[in-house]
């Protein structure tokens, strides 16, 4: 079975609404510093390698996260995914073409400080992606899991 990752590092993120998280530095290593209040939104996007087999669900994606101040409570996050193929007949200036949000289960954050966490986003929520296709990916995290 073939598996094709992508990986999308925080330096590489966009930030498209106010307030966004913050590009900081843990220990020298870049982290993506989300505020404990406010729903936030990130989005990467990029082209699908023309060596990628055809994906199709299911997919997921995995959100590592580490809370500097935080040990107590949950933590939870959505995706949402848009996918063009090039000549698509979409006015992208005008329109997008998001699925459906996916959510991930509220998940407990880590008893020790600064410890790494994961959690999975089960990605149901979209056609599929072709070797050449544009794909951008937003992220959002829910402050007060009201909405996972």
């Amino acid at each position: 079975m073939s598996i094709t990752r992508f990986l999308f590092k925080p330096r590489e993120a966009e930030y498209l609404t106010l307030p966004s998280p913050q590009l900081q530095l843990a220990n020298l290593r870049p982290v993506l510093v989300f505020d404990g209040l406010n729903d936030q939104i990130i989005a990467w996007s990029g082209i699908v390698p023309t060596t990628s087999p055809i994906i199709a669900p299911p997919i997921e994606v995995v959100i590592y996260f580490f809370m500097p101040n935080e040990n107590i409570g949950t933590v939870g996050f959505s995706v949402t995914v848009e996918t063009l193929t090039p000549l698509d007949p979409i006015d992208i200036t005008n329109t997008d073409h998001f699925h459906g949000p996916n959510f991930s289960l509220s998940t407990i954050i880590p008893a020790n400080l600064g410890q790494l966490g994961a959690l999975t986003v089960p990605i149901t929520n979209f056609f599929s992606f072709e070797p050449g296709d544009y794909i951008r990916l937003f992220i959002s995290r829910d402050a007060d899991s009201t909405n996972i």
